[in-house]
């Protein structure tokens, strides 16, 4: 019996590739929360994540119990015993008994954890496959951020919802960077626009520095520059500031030409063939996506990542 629950957007379940009706939006929150966490989790905490403190219903705890309940059901009816999965302990609380490879944001942070070590690891190529896998996880992407998880953003959700969604962004960082060690800069070029014009994309210093930085190795010294410059204005606009000393530097290595900007001659020698392979590997640019996800990535994230956990699987 294979389950799946998937918090990185809309929350959903599926039982054996088949989705399973959870109810309203407090049900289908509970059950998400709940797989984030996998561990008990006591009442108190369930409400703080289910309503903004001023908007607390009389009687929330047994509120939650009904939820728990239907939730119950809805697993029974699609063939797993809910008492089972969706366990009581001592009136304190509830558990989802689920392994981590159950639970799409656990399996993005655990290739995440895979690619940060192969980066470290100066396996660049394997860091940019395995990054691109995690962020799979998010299905479609949607800017700097990959978009709102768990739906949608509430009072009491603000914080764990900016938390995942700046564990995004710190992956897309890390696969850019680890794709542009090996060579990519080129084909790096229109994700890294389509990124720029996102909100948060316009100011984000780290993302000119790749851009700039891209466009250098690229031959293309005055759109390097242009980068900069309209960075000077949009931070000047939205904040009143200038840009940070690193990025002031990279600027000026561009203008001067500074050839240690470049790929040293062992990287680009050393990733010759593999920048090939993680290009192939990583799902492609196509104009309006910045790459390709969906379902087909998901399952094979899911069929094929290892983990260092008991056999669990419900």
């Amino acid at each position: 019996m294979h389950v799946d629950v998937r918090v990185l957007g809309k929350i959903k379940l599926f039982v054996n590739d088949s989705e399973v009706n959870l109810g309203d939006r407090k049900q289908r929150l509970l059950l998400a929360n709940l797989a984030i966490e996998r561990r008990l989790v006591e009442k108190p905490q369930i409400i703080e994540r289910l309503w903004p403190e001023e908007e607390v219903p009389e009687n929330p705890a047994e509120l939650v119990y009904n939820y728990v309940n239907r939730i119950r059901a809805a697993f029974t009816k699609a063939g797993v015993d809910g008492a089972a999965v969706l366990a009581t302990s001592h009136n304190i609380g509830y558990e989802l008994k689920v392994a981590a490879h159950q639970v799409d944001y656990h399996r993005f942070r655990a290739l995440r954890a895979r690619a940060e070590v192969a980066l470290i690891d100066r396996r660049a190529d394997e860091a940019a496959r395995l990054g691109r896998l995690a962020l799979a996880e998010w299905g479609s992407p949607a800017g700097l951020l990959g978009g709102t998880p768990l739906e949608r953003e509430e009072r009491q959700l603000q914080g764990r919802i900016r938390a995942m969604q700046l564990d995004y962004r710190a992956t897309l960082m890390l696969c850019l960077d680890a794709e542009m060690r090996c060579g990519q800069h080129r084909r790096l070029l229109p994700e890294l626009a389509l990124l720029a014009a996102d909100d948060y994309g316009s100011d984000d210093q780290e993302l000119a520095r790749l851009r700039m930085l891209a466009h250098f190795r690229s031959g293309q010294k005055k759109e390097a520059i242009m980068v900069y410059v309209k960075l000077e204005d949009v931070l000047s606009e939205k904040h009143g500031s200038s840009p940070d000393e690193e990025t002031k530097e990279m600027h000026r290595q561009i203008k001067k030409d500074d050839e240690t900007l470049n790929l040293e001659g062992a990287e680009t020698v050393a990733h010759a063939a593999t920048g090939d392979a993680a290009a192939q590997a990583a799902p492609s640019f196509t104009g309006t996506n910045v790459y390709q996800t969906g379902e087909h990535a998901r399952s094979f994230v899911a069929q094929h990542i290892t983990y260092n956990e008991g056999s669990d699987n419900t």
